[in-house]
């Protein structure tokens, strides 16, 4: 690793640069100007006490008394800065050599020029600033070198400037530190040496991160073959289930064209035998007169039987049809003719709020009723009552004095040895779905029993 890391550097020295700063541009400027420490009191030259007379006399223009003896070396430290204090005070100009001939930092932080500048007002900081400006600390604005080391945080110029040959910054440009001075590669340019070189360099963002080498704030580590095969084994994953997914959509297509065709295949192939009976019931019908009771009996139900398959052959074709609006066919006639047709084999009674001619879909609503008054008669208690109210909506309410069962209950039930009650879920769910189909739905309530049909007018 050291030696990649060697040869990296050595690499990355010959790449282009952004940014340069010469090493006769770094010369140009006193050292301790240019570290970011300057701007903080000096505590390890100077007390506390120091700090303070000389903030009490920049405050007040005034001098304690105790600190009016300069004989020590301390103080003699100290009297350079109470010079210049005094001169801020009584808006005195010191000689142009007074600020590069002793300490160049004020106790307090920062340089005696950066001071004496900002006391100053615009119109005398030009000249200031031209005869002085190797003076001011880098953090000044006017300093020479601020806009070149701007990039820089105030951490990576210290940095750099203590010795370390390289520092990476946040904004991913990698300064370098050779014989030639400091220069700023950005990461597009830099990162192209790593690969080759087998190695991968990041920021190093805490003490405890582990590298295998670190330097500066580069953590260096070697570059591990990337591990693809979990990604390819998600990919394939992915592959396979859409595959499924895509398979089972076409299966469930082709399955449910495949129920529809055998619908329509019986539902046309029942047409001509019914046609058959039809012709049969016609001549069972000339001679009507002639048979005795039961036999007229008998012919009865056959009419009825053979007026139901025709009408379901017919409704069935319309309902297979891809066609919504066909599906559901509708006929007009009166609500009340239409009752009682379904009502009379159930010798029931209803009440109707308002009789109209409408225009709906009445086989299949028949259908639904007769699925509610068969599950009423077979499996509920007392008195059947039928309700029908037209007032926006059509809404067909059958109740009678039982308790009905709860979904938990019809879902048992199948799991179990079927019984005769069982048909009273099945007969539901083709109510729930035709009403649902029609624009319409399903509602009931439990003890006692209210099975509701609304369907929109």
């Amino acid at each position: 690793m050291q030696t990649r890391w060697r040869s990296f550097y050595q690499q990355a020295s010959g790449l282009p640069s952004e940014t340069k700063i010469t090493l006769e541009q770094l010369n140009s400027y006193p050292a301790p100007l240019l570290l970011s420490n300057n701007q903080y009191p000096n505590f390890e030259n100077y007390t506390w006490d120091d700090i303070q007379t000389l903030w009490q006399l920049h405050r007040s223009c005034k001098l304690p008394t105790k600190f009016t003896d300069l004989e020590s070396k301390k103080r003699t430290k100290l009297a350079r800065a109470i010079e210049f204090e005094k001169a801020i005070c009584s808006n005195k100009t010191l000689d142009d050599g007074w600020y590069n001939q002793g300490e160049m930092l004020h106790p307090a932080g920062g340089s005696y020029s950066d001071r004496f500048l900002a006391s100053l007002d615009s119109s005398q900081q030009t000249s200031f600033i031209a005869n002085h400006n190797r003076e001011l600390t880098l953090s000044n604005p006017h300093h020479p070198l601020h806009k070149l080391f701007d990039t820089i945080s105030a951490k990576g110029s210290d940095v750099l400037l203590s010795g370390y040959r390289a520092y990476l910054a946040k904004d991913d440009k990698l300064w370098l530190n050779d014989e030639f001075g400091l220069v700023g590669i950005k990461g597009q340019v830099w990162r192209q040496l790593l690969a080759p070189l087998k190695i991968n360099i990041e920021l190093k963002n805490s003490a405890e991160q582990i590298c295998g080498v670190s330097y500066s704030n580069l953590c260096i580590q070697p570059l591990l073959p990337r591990k693809n095969n979990f990604k390819w084994l998600i990919s394939i994953l992915a592959l396979l289930a859409t595959s499924f997914l895509f398979i089972g959509l076409v299966s469930h297509r082709n399955e449910a064209k495949e129920r529809r065709f055998i619908l329509q295949l019986l539902t046309h192939e029942l047409r001509t035998p019914i046609t058959s009976l039809g012709f049969t019931v016609e001549q069972f019908r000339r001679h009507f007169d002639q048979f005795d009771e039961n036999a007229q009996r008998s012919f009865g139900r056959l009419l009825a039987d053979h007026q139901r398959l025709s009408q379901l052959t017919e409704t069935s074709k319309g309902f297979l049809s891809v066609d919504p609006h066909t599906q559901f066919q509708k006929q007009t006639a009166y609500l009340s003719d239409w009752l009682d047709h379904c009502l009379d084999k159930y010798s029931l009674d209803y009440r109707l709020d308002n009789d109209q001619e409408l225009t709906l879909p009445y086989y299949w609503l028949g259908i639904c009723l007769d699925n509610l008054l068969r599950n009423a008669q077979n499996h509920g208690k007392g008195e059947v009552s039928i309700f029908v109210t037209t007032n926006k909506l059509l809404r067909i309410e059958v109740i009678d004095q039982g308790c009905f069962p709860n979904r938990y209950h019809l879902l048992m039930t199948r799991f179990k040895p079927r019984t005769n009650h069982e048909n009273m879920g099945m007969g539901l769910t083709i109510v729930t779905r035709l009403m649902k189909k029609m624009g319409g739905r399903f509602v009931y309530y439990h003890n006692p029993t209210r099975c509701i049909l609304e369907l929109p007018l």
